[in-house]
């Protein structure tokens, strides 16, 4: 069972991430359109003794916000939905991912959860989003005596 976390992810996810995904799902028109004149060419200003100064906000959905863990479930639902082999399992809690992958042998486990892995930080890409290796463990439910060794982008992933 492999525990996946992404890297701050209300406060990363990307405003034209958030769009696709709403354009890609059956929302309503008036939802879509409501969503995406609120984060199309938002700005936060700040004063400052020097005057004003602007910039662009093209990321981030509060943490607490009432819309933001619906918008997050859109972007989500996507790897949810993902065709993955037989023998894995993907759940997810919030920001939180769970790849739970069933092998008969130390070698094939290892394969599986690399592919599962290279599926998943694919679709983290194409989203703009980072995993937090920090984060991401993985627990051993087998007899095996040697438990694998899995890795993320050359990162060893904690046991």
């Amino acid at each position: 069972m492999l525990s996946i976390d992404i890297k701050g992810t209300f406060g990363n996810l990307q405003h034209r991430t958030i769009l696709k995904s709403l354009d890609a799902n059956a929302c309503s028109s008036n939802i879509n359109r409501l969503f995406h004149s609120l984060l199309q060419n938002r700005k936060v200003t700040l004063l400052n003794p020097q005057g004003r100064s602007a910039k662009d906000q093209k990321q981030g959905c509060p943490q607490g916000s009432c819309c933001g863990p619906a918008l997050w479930n859109l972007v989500a639902n996507e790897i949810l939905n993902h065709v993955w082999p037989h023998n894995v399992h993907i759940q997810a809690f919030a920001d939180d991912f769970v790849l739970v992958i069933k092998s008969d042998t130390n070698r094939s486990l290892v394969e599986d959860t690399q592919n599962a892995i290279t599926q998943f930080s694919s679709w983290c890409s194409e989203n703009e989003l980072a995993i937090s290796t920090e984060e991401t463990n993985y627990i051993l439910f087998s007899k095996m005596v040697r438990s694998p060794k899995i890795t993320w982008n050359g990162y060893k992933i904690n046991s």
